[in-house]
This record gives C-alpha cells, structure tokens and sequence, in this order.
C-alpha cells in the first residue's frame, strides 16, 4: 500500500467516526507507529533509526502517553463526539 493511499484511508475512517479528516495526516501515522514501537519494547536507538530522526529530543516528542478518547484534546477542539 502506497503512503498516499494510506493516508486516504486514515481520513475516510475519521470522517466515518466522526472526526474532522483535516486533523489526520502523515505525523499522525508517524507519531502512532514510534508509539507502538516504544510500547513494544524497542530501544530509542532503534525506534530512531527507523523513522529516521537525527536527535533523540525530537523523538521523544513522538511517544504518546496512553490515554482514552475523553481526556484528548481533540475533545476541545470538537473533532470528536
């Protein structure tokens, strides 16, 4: 599957359940697969060779803390139900 095509898909499954396409796009799909890979246990090391950052600061800013749709702020934003 292209990026492209991926990308499309994250915005038509967003409009489905309610969020506005306009908030998903490429550092969203960046960010959730640097998430899984930490909480999957791999080195930052490795996690940073893979998605390419030249720093480890920039990196971490990429981990995502667990944490359930209600407290997001996307529910500020009312991109969500």
């Amino acid at each position: 599957m292209a990026i492209r095509d991926a990308l499309l898909d994250v915005k038509r499954i967003a409009l489905e359940v309610g969020m506005a396409p306009a908030c998903t796009g490429g550092h969203l799909l960046r960010t959730g697969g640097i998430t899984l890979l930490a909480e999957g246990g791999l080195i930052q090391f490795n996690i940073q060779v893979r998605s390419g950052h030249k720093s480890l600061g920039p990196l971490a800013t990429r981990v995502r803390l667990k944490r359930s749709f209600g407290d997001s702020p996307l529910k500020w934003l009312k991109v969500y139900p």
